[in-house]
């Protein structure tokens, strides 16, 4: 700050005169530098994408969540870590290597700090952003009202509502969460911090939902998005976990340290066994397009005769596999088929509509 104030003459004036004023920035400014830095990152990563060949805009999505997670966990949260304790502990500890569980205690959770602020800000930040639009409100002000000037062009404008790429948001928050169950040991004022950021961060996007937006986005992923940024919280489980191993064993706490390589071996098994459960089933969903049946069912035979793998979503050949059911009869002659080698079918949950999509529970008419 003192830096930045001695290049802006406004902002050393406004520094030197009100202590609370330096306080306020000193708190709020890196949060908002780091924040508007990166913004930028989910643009060039979606080019990187471009470049790797993704083939459709799903593919890109999940390839920005993937790597924009690994980019905001390692800037977001180890560089600022490293940054604002280890050096300070590597330094007294050369010094004085009898006090290292006071260090680590009193120096580590100096980080903490910043993170309170940075999550409540990011929260708040994000769902004002999500509410006011001001990139929308500046050009409906300033650029629209010029370049719009007839009924048609209008209307056009009207229907074009923003749309959202989930693949540069699901990882901001799965970063939050991290971070929340990192620190939720050492500094437990950032969890009630966490729920009020993630409460209006929800408020926002069900006000959007409810009133706004009305159609689903051009790259739709049908869900994978959100069980993988679940399981991105395991690094922050992880985490947690490997530092609490690190400060039981430097405190000669070797019960406690035992328990929590049990409690991380646990962790590892579950993660693994979820994967294997819930995973699989999203990304290996047996439903297809009704052009897709069609042009399936003249191999479907042929191709189960040469021990062709049923894409099942547990992977389980004795699992119950939905067919939705067709105004053609495909999906019967597919279920016929199933059957014969065992297969167990169900034409009774879903159904395809005249478009290709799958109705599940057709007394409801509930569209997915």
């Amino acid at each position: 700050i003192p830096y930045v104030a001695s290049i802006i003459p406004l902002l050393s004036q406004v520094t030197t005169k009100s202590e609370l004023v330096n306080d306020i920035i000193a708190g709020i400014f890196p949060v908002v530098t780091l924040v508007f830095i990166t913004e930028f990152v989910p643009f060039i990563l979606r080019w990187f994408s471009y470049l790797k060949c993704c083939r459709t805009g799903a593919e890109v999505e999940i390839d920005v969540q993937k790597w924009f997670f690994v980019f905001l966990f390692i800037h977001v949260f180890l560089v600022v870590t490293i940054s604002s304790g280890v050096s300070l502990v590597v330094e007294r500890i050369l010094y004085n290597p009898v006090s290292i569980p006071t260090l680590l205690a009193h120096d580590l959770p100096k980080s903490s700090n910043f993170f309170c602020s940075f999550v409540l800000i990011r929260g708040m930040a994000y769902s004002g952003g999500n509410l006011i639009q001001l990139k929308e409100l500046l050009f409906e002000l300033f650029y629209y009202k010029l370049t719009i000037y007839n009924p048609h062009k209008r209307w056009e404008r009207m229907k074009n509502i923003p749309l959202f790429q989930w693949g540069s948001i699901y990882p901001i928050f799965s970063v939050l969460g991290c971070i929340g169950i990192i620190y939720s040991v050492i500094a437990p004022l950032i969890l009630p911090l966490c729920c009020i950021a993630f409460a209006l961060v929800l408020f926002s996007f069900k006000y959007l939902f409810i009133y706004q937006i009305e159609k689903g986005t051009p790259s739709e992923t049908f869900g994978k998005l959100y069980p993988q940024a679940l399981m991105q919280l395991y690094a922050g489980v992880y985490c947690m976990e490997f530092c609490m191993m690190g400060l039981f064993a430097l405190s000669n706490s070797y019960k406690l340290c035992t328990c929590m390589v049990v409690a991380f071996a646990l962790t590892i098994i579950a993660h693994f066994k979820i994967s294997e459960m819930y995973l699989s089933k999203v990304h290996g969903s047996p439903f297809q397009t009704h052009s897709q049946f069609t042009d399936r069912y003249d191999r479907l035979e042929e191709n189960l005769d040469k021990d062709f793998k049923i894409p099942f979503s547990d992977g389980n050949h004795n699992a119950c596999l939905w067919l939705p059911r067709d105004d053609a009869g495909i999906t019967e002659r597919e279920a016929a088929v199933f059957t014969s080698k065992e297969i167990t079918c169900d034409l009774e949950k879903c159904f395809l509509s005249s478009c290709g999509d799958i109705i599940l529970h057709p007394q409801d008419d509930c569209n997915y």
